[in-house]
């Protein structure tokens, strides 16, 4: 396997005052975020309601699709009778979860954590290629 080595971006295109201005009114929203979600009794609601959601349409991009229901339901019988997209769909919010709650335990993210992630997402235990 080759390995392409591409180039870096350069910064003067990407660090533009319009970028800048995004990144600031990110940062405002994401604080007004957090400080929204320490209000919430419980937590893993919301990030239960995230990760699926986002696991959702994420997996839309591969020909994943699945409805709200199915994966409602899922959730609710772990049973054999789920369909292949809804688990498919778990299993992705499932890996989310883990690293988030890793990242949030250790408060970074470490190559260990990014392993456990993938390793959880495809269901093996494959490792990074050398």
């Amino acid at each position: 396997m080759t390995i392409v080595k591409l180039p870096l971006a350069d910064s003067e295109k990407l660090e533009t005052r319009a970028v800048l201005k995004k990144t600031a009114l990110a940062h405002r929203y994401l604080a007004e975020l957090k400080g929204r979600a320490v209000s919430i009794p419980n937590e893993a609601i919301f990030i239960n309601i995230l990760t699926l959601q986002e696991a959702k349409d994420s997996s839309e991009i591969e020909s994943i699709i699945t409805t709200h229901y199915e994966l409602y339901k899922a959730n609710l019988f772990h049973n054999s009778s789920i369909n292949v997209a809804a688990k498919e769909v778990q299993n992705y919010a499932s890996a989310l979860k883990q690293g988030f709650y890793e990242a949030k335990k250790n408060r970074l993210i470490r190559l260990h954590d990014i392993i456990a992630v993938q390793q959880k997402l495809e269901q093996n235990n494959a490792d990074i290629r050398k």
